[in-house]
């Protein structure tokens, strides 16, 4: 006799043409090694049983030799916290791909770890996660800013949750992130060039406006009302789009290319010049109206000061 191997367990069999023959009761059954079944392994020799795999694991194969061979099926994956033949697969979390054998501790890069060579659960485009908590999933606006894969991925050099912000010294122009030019860095763009042009752009706008009555029902008045409405419209799909509404992906990215229109004080781009911060740039913003009025009212008193100067 030789003792069973590792992947096998001992059983006993009816012997083959055990009724046939004249034999003892005790010798009606013969000792064989049988394969582990799928769901079970056997790492050691000499042993009568086979033992079980975690819940919902699967071994995918008869005659498994190790715990390692212990797999969970596809749409579900092995939580780092879980270890040893006991443990448990839990289903996928949503906005990831989980293949065969897919385990949290292959994550690369965990926490400073290497992680391990395996399968690991893999985001799909448009969600991200970040390294640390790999499992915990954002849905991202742009599958070209969030291209899936491995956990923290960004596309176009953005970075942070969700690939929200680029990094410092650039900007974001659409769904990459360009770098700042050498005139938006000297900030002659912002915020030079507003304190120096926005009296006379206000003068310019006055003198504009100041159309004689009779010159109203011109046709060129009608086309500047009708080219100002379609303005309008243009602009208030570009503010749909900054609401980070769902858009079907058949939309495609027109709507996005509106937001250009509403884009105000970051024309200049504002961010080159260091306003970096989140804080910053939303301050920013929503002091933008009392900015324009104020120069609005200095054009005003300076053209007044102008007007007592001159006599």
């Amino acid at each position: 006799c030789i003792p069973c191997g590792a992947g096998t367990a001992w059983a006993r069999r009816p012997a083959a043409n055990a009724s046939l023959l004249l034999m003892a009761p005790s010798e009606h059954e013969v000792s064989v090694c049988v394969e582990c079944p799928r769901g079970r392994y056997q790492d050691l020799q000499r042993q009568t049983e086979c033992k079980a795999c975690g819940a919902g694991q699967q071994t995918f194969a008869a005659g498994a030799l190790s715990r390692e061979a212990c797999l969970c099926p596809p749409d579900f994956y092995l939580p780092a916290s879980n270890s040893g033949a006991q443990s448990r697969c839990v289903e996928c979390p949503e906005g990831m791909e989980c293949r065969i054998g897919s385990d949290a501790a292959n994550f690369p890069g965990r926490a400073g770890a290497a992680g391990g060579t395996g399968e690991f659960p893999r985001l799909l485009p448009r969600f991200w996660s970040s390294t640390d908590e790999p499992t915990s999933v954002y849905l991202c606006l742009d599958e070209n800013v969030c291209p899936g894969g491995e956990p923290g991925t960004c596309g176009f050099g953005a970075t942070n949750i969700a690939c929200a912000t680029c990094p410092v010294r650039t900007y974001r122009a659409g769904s990459e992130c360009v770098a700042c030019s050498d005139l938006e860095l000297s900030m002659w763009l912002f915020p030079v060039f507003p304190l120096l042009f926005g009296c006379p752009v206000v003068v310019l706008i006055y003198l504009a406006s100041r159309t004689p009555a009779e010159n109203w029902s011109r046709p060129q008045a009608g086309l500047a009302t009708c080219g100002a409405a379609i303005l309008v419209h243009f602009q208030i799909q570009g503010m749909l789009w900054k609401l980070n509404l769902y858009f079907p992906p058949s939309l495609g990215s027109t709507w996005g290319a509106f937001s250009d229109l509403v884009r105000g004080l970051s024309a200049l781009r504002p961010r080159c010049a260091g306003v970096v911060a989140f804080r910053d740039s939303y301050y920013l913003n929503v002091s933008a109206p009392i900015l324009v009025a104020a120069l609005f009212v200095a054009t005003l008193l300076l053209s007044r000061a102008l007007n007592l100067l001159a006599g």
